[in-house]
């Protein structure tokens, strides 16, 4: 029988140290993948997950060719974004963003490194990889910005639940005469001011204060391997408020959602039947997790709660689950769409934060479950709080990028304003209605985000007077690929 125990770091074997180099380059793996399918110049961020080029060659030849104008062009944005015209959305945001960022690759590397590292070279190190990840992305908004999830409103409940915690833990060592180191305070500070600034959740957060307060008093008393269940319940909390001023208001949302405003009532149901849906896409209706749960699950257990066989499974578990389940959630849907369909069809959700935070936690439960019968495997004490901690901090800083218009979307709700919607989808409806605008008023304009752009025109406008108002209006707003033009339906269509 293998010996289980909980060794340090720097009595680890080779196979040990093996794993943390594989898992060190798999976190590695979704930087990457930004470098190289953040579409290079798209203002409107919807098809930043298309290959920049036909293959990964040209991609490296074009960056050896052009690293010293990319690496300069990056610096610039990183140090005057106020300069460009491009990021008039995002002026007091990319600072935020950058320090969440940093924050959160410290303590990925902390939870990597061994105990013995000193502090300082985890500081370096993190600055070197933070310093790499921006140079190589087009841009660092671009980059930033591609990471962020539509649904981060989990990451502000936890976050929020995260914030009381260790705030309450400040006052009891208060109270009890002990000195509170700055570090603490100065992640307070960040998660505050991130947690304000960053969507509606903080409108709501007085509604939910006495269920939060005792919540923090669960937290302490909850299994680590039941994470995973806290996770669901503040998905369903946020996605239920999430959905609300977007069916209220649909010009709040991104994408239409329904064509005229619901009743509260019908916006509820709506709001719960969405996030049932969204639940049961993560879980239930993926195949591919399911059966890699599904192996996981008995290959733990019918190795005494090894992970895998000489490895101690406590010393390595937050270490090695997220670079194994992060390449894994990569590969269980780059793979299909890959061989079935193409790079050209991949979605973007297949890169979305939420996947990376939900996924994990996922599997870390079915791997906490699966050891539970033996006691000293037991997830009390591992790693992966930090880890979590970082993964959190991460995934809702970059989220910021949001804040402007969803906080003047329920301020305008609370207000009982009718112009709640995104100020960028208004430009976008205003240019369509000026350039699409025909003698008989009779042409139909759909605008959704991540999605292809369609207008519809008279029969009776000729393909080529179409395709002349399409380039006059948006041949530099767009930076169109490519245009449609379809007899048969009278529309044109700007694809990727």
């Amino acid at each position: 029988m293998v010996q289980i125990t909980n060794a340090p770091y720097s009595k680890l074997n080779r196979l040990n140290y093996f794993i943390v180099i594989v898992s060190c380059i798999l976190c590695l793996v979704p930087f990457f993948i930004l470098s190289i399918y953040v579409h290079p110049n798209a203002e409107d961020y919807s098809h930043s997950f298309l290959p920049r080029y036909s293959s990964t060659f040209y991609f490296v030849f074009d960056f050896f060719k052009n690293k010293e104008a990319r690496l300069f062009t990056n610096l610039l944005y990183a140090i005057n974004p106020l300069r460009f015209e491009a990021f008039w959305a995002y002026k007091l945001i990319p600072p935020v963003l950058l320090c969440g960022l940093y924050t959160a690759l410290y303590f990925c590397i902390k939870t990597i490194a061994p105990y013995n590292s000193g502090k300082r070279s985890l500081w370096v190190l993190t600055l070197l990889i933070l310093c790499l990840f921006l140079g190589l992305a087009p841009s660092p908004v671009h980059a930033l910005y591609w990471m962020s999830s539509s649904f981060n409103y989990t990451t502000s409940i936890i976050l929020l639940l995260l914030l009381l915690t260790v705030v309450f833990s400040a006052v009891r060592k208060l109270r009890e005469g002990q000195v509170l180191k700055t570090g603490k305070l100065v992640y307070m500070v960040l998660l505050l001011y991130a947690l304000v600034l960053s969507n509606e959740i903080f409108i709501f957060s007085l509604l939910f204060l006495v269920g939060i307060l005792y919540l923090r008093t669960l937290i302490k008393r909850l299994p680590e391997r039941n994470l995973f269940l806290l996770l669901l319940l503040a998905e369903v909390l946020a996605s239920f408020i999430y959905f609300i001023p977007h069916v209220l208001i649909p010009e709040a949302s991104h994408e239409v959602i329904h064509p005229e405003a619901l009743p509260v009532s019908g916006a509820l149901w709506l709001s719960l039947k969405n996030t049932l849906l969204n639940l049961l896409q993560w879980t239930f209706l993926n195949p591919p997790l399911l059966i890699f749960s599904v192996i996981l699950f008995f290959y733990i257990r019918f190795n005494n709660g090894n992970l895998l066989r000489n490895v101690p499974l406590p010393a390595t578990r937050g270490l090695f689950f997220y670079g194994l389940t992060a390449f894994v959630t990569l590969m269980l849907w780059l793979v299909p769409y890959y061989l079935f369909r193409g790079f050209e069809h991949i979605p973007q959700r297949i890169f979305n934060m939420q996947y990376f935070l939900f996924i994990p936690l996922w599997l870390y439960w079915v791997a906490a479950a699966a050891s539970s019968h033996v006691p000293s495997v037991r997830p009390a004490g591992t790693p992966l709080k930090p880890l979590l901690t970082g993964l959190l901090v991460m995934a809702f800083s970059v989220s910021l990028v949001r804040a402007p218009n969803v906080i003047r979307a329920y301020s305008d709700l609370l207000g009982g304003s009718a112009k709640a919607y995104d100020l960028e989808i208004e430009q976008r409806l205003d240019a369509f209605e000026k350039a699409a605008q025909s003698p008989d008023r009779t042409a139909h304009i759909q605008v959704l985000r991540n999605r292809p752009f369609t207008i519809y025109f008279p029969p009776e406008l000729e393909a080529d007077s179409r395709k002349n108002i399409w380039n006059t209006a948006y041949e530099n707003y767009f930076n169109l690929v490519d245009i449609k033009v379809s007899d048969s339906t009278h529309q044109i269509t700007r694809t990727p």
